[in-house]
């Protein structure tokens, strides 16, 4: 699937908010598919084969915070997940995802593992 195939929905213009620079990254399609590309395979150990099918943004308050919503799929399984992510205003927003990826790593390591075969 190209980037031109991901559908992205920024009803709030969050993308251009100059005090959440990271916003602009996140809710660009091709770093977000290579993000995710990256990251939830290894999160799933290895198991994933990733598909970014959709972006949105579901919350803004400009110059504070953001809420996007992404649908992953899995290419092999046909399963499919959605993903939150908050950005703040604040020296860790300029590194996107990072927090979440960590924390949601954290808690499939902990047990709360996918039942998918």
């Amino acid at each position: 699937m190209s980037e031109a195939n991901i559908t992205v929905k920024d009803p709030f213009g969050a993308a251009d908010d100059p005090a959440l620079p990271a916003l602009k990254l996140a809710l660009d399609p091709f770093e977000a598919k290579e993000e995710f590309k990256r990251r939830l395979p290894r999160l799933a150990g290895g198991r994933w084969i990733v598909l970014l099918r959709a972006m949105r943004v579901i919350r803004h308050k400009p110059g504070k915070r953001c809420v996007i919503e992404y649908d992953v799929k899995d290419r092999a399984r046909g399963a499919s997940i959605q993903v939150s992510d908050a950005y703040r205003q604040s020296a860790g927003a300029r590194r996107y995802g990072k927090k979440a990826i960590v924390l949601l790593e954290a808690i499939w390591n902990a047990g709360f593992q996918s039942r998918l075969p």
